[in-house]
C-alpha cells in the first residue's frame, strides 16, 4: 500500500500547490473544485492509513492467539 500512499501524498501536494499559486482572476467555481479534489485526496489517504492500522491490529491479535 506504500505506492498508493505515495501517490495520494503527491496528489495532495499537487492540489495544495495549485491552490496556493492560483491567479487572482481564478474563478470561484474552479477554486471550489480544486478544494474539493484536495479534500477527497486527503480523505482517501486518511482512510488508507486507518485500514493499515486495522490490518496491523488484526495481525497482532491473531499472533496472540497462537
Amino acid at each position: 500500500m506504500l505506492e498508493l500512499e505515495d501517490n495520494l501524498t503527491t496528489e495532495i501536494e499537487f492540489w495544495r500547490e495549485l491552490i496556493d499559486e492560483r491567479t487572482p482572476d481564478c474563478p470561484l467555481a474552479t477554486l471550489e473544485r480544486m478544494q474539493q479534489a484536495l479534500a477527497l485526496a486527503e480523505r482517501k489517504l486518511e482512510l488508507l492509513k486507518l485500514s493499515e492500522v486495522r490490518i496491523e491490529h488484526i495481525h497482532f491479535n491473531l499472533g496472540k492467539e497462537h
